[in-house]
C-alpha cells in the first residue's frame, strides 16, 4: 500500500467521516494542533527515558503521557466525526486530570508567581507541551463555533494545558531543577 493519494495535491483532503475539505479548513488546523502535541508529548517521553535520572521518579509521569497520546488520538477521531469513534472522553477523565494535578501539586510550593518555561530539558519540553495545547484548544473552540462539540470534549483539553503545566513544575521538582519566576521590571 502507498502512503501517497496525489488526492491532495490540489488543496482539498478526505475527512476521516468520509467528506472532502480544504487544507484550510479550520478543522485540520485542530487536527494538526493536536498531532503536534501529541508528538512533541512522544518526544517527552523518549527525553524521559534517554536523559533523565530519576526514571523510578518519573514512570508515573510516563504511563500518565502515554495514556494522554491515547486520549488525544481519541478527541480527533471524534472531532473528525469518524465513523467508527464513539464519545470516549467524558467527565470521568476530566475529572481524572484534576485528580493527577492534585497529586502532582502536593510536592509542589506554592505559586507565588509566573513561571518561565524551563527546569531542565523534560520540564521545558512540557511547558512547550502546554503552548502547544493551549493552541489545540483555541482551534477546537474554532471549529466548536462551526459544528457543537460535546462540552467534555473542550473542558478536557482545557484541564489537559493546566495538567501538562503542572506535570512541568512537578518534573522539575523531583529532577532537582530550580523553577524560574518571572520578576515584572
Amino acid at each position: 500500500m502507498k502512503i501517497y493519494t496525489k488526492t491532495g495535491d490540489r488543496g482539498q483532503t478526505l475527512l476521516a467521516n468520509g467528506e472532502r475539505t480544504s487544507k484550510t479548513a479550520v478543522v485540520l488546523d485542530a487536527f494538526g494542533s493536536l498531532d503536534e502535541l501529541n508528538s512533541a508529548i512522544g518526544l517527552t517521553r523518549e527525553l524521559i527515558h534517554e536523559r533523565s535520572d530519576n526514571k523510578d521518579r518519573l514512570d508515573n509521569v510516563l504511563v500518565k503521557l502515554k495514556r494522554l497520546q491515547a486520549e488525544l488520538f481519541e478527541l480527533g477521531a471524534e472531532i473528525a466525526k469518524y465513523k467508527a469513534a464513539k464519545p470516549s472522553l467524558t467527565g470521568i477523565d476530566v475529572e481524572r486530570l484534576e485528580a493527577e494535578i492534585d497529586e502532582f501539586s502536593e510536592h509542589l510550593p506554592p505559586l507565588r508567581s509566573f513561571i518561565l518555561p524551563g527546569g531542565g530539558v523534560i520540564a521545558a519540553n512540557l511547558h512547550l507541551c502546554r503552548t502547544l495545547c493551549r493552541r489545540a484548544e483555541r482551534f477546537i473552540y474554532r471549529v466548536n463555533s462551526q459544528d457543537a462539540l460535546r462540552s467534555d470534549l473542550l473542558c478536557y483539553i482545557n484541564r489537559l494545558s493546566d495538567w501538562l503545566f503542572v506535570a512541568a513544575r512537578y518534573v522539575a521538582a523531583v529532577s532537582g531543577e530550580d523553577e524560574l519566576q518571572w520578576s515584572p521590571k
